[in-house]
């Protein structure tokens, strides 16, 4: 919504809101977006209210935006994953998820889920189980 003032936003064919987890993160401090020669590094640190706020807040968002809604989740480990995913599905006003998978697993050593096909394969698995929306 903090676009609204330079397009309109309901001309989209969707928005694919900010990560989440489980818990509230502050982010990570200090410079967050760097410009290079060839483009942009960032570093925000997944700075989100949490799920629960989240949840909270998505019927506000619903009433400004008129098109699909989707849901970025993140966890920590496949556990993490599953239980957003459950908030997820009570949130009537959220059409789709994509799964983060591109952040670091801390349980296992801090590997990507995505760099392991295997484990993209199992998140995915058990995150479905638990969504009707796709």
């Amino acid at each position: 919504l903090e676009y609204k003032n330079y397009f309109n936003p309901n001309e989209l064919g969707a928005v694919v809101l900010k990560g989440i987890t489980i818990e509230a993160r502050l982010g990570n401090s200090g410079t967050r977006i760097a410009e290079t020669p060839s483009g942009m590094l960032n570093s925000v640190g997944l700075e989100n209210p949490g799920i629960k706020e989240f949840k909270k807040m998505i019927p506000n968002i619903k009433k400004e935006l008129h098109i699909p809604l989707v849901a970025n989740i993140n966890g920590k480990n496949l556990e993490e994953y599953i239980s957003i995913a459950k908030y997820i599905e009570e949130i009537k006003e959220i059409e789709m998820v994509e799964l983060n998978i591109s952040c670091p697993n801390v349980k296992d050593g801090g590997m990507a889920f995505g760099a392991n096909p295997e484990m993209a394969r199992l998140v995915t698995k058990e995150v479905r189980k638990v969504l009707t929306k796709r």
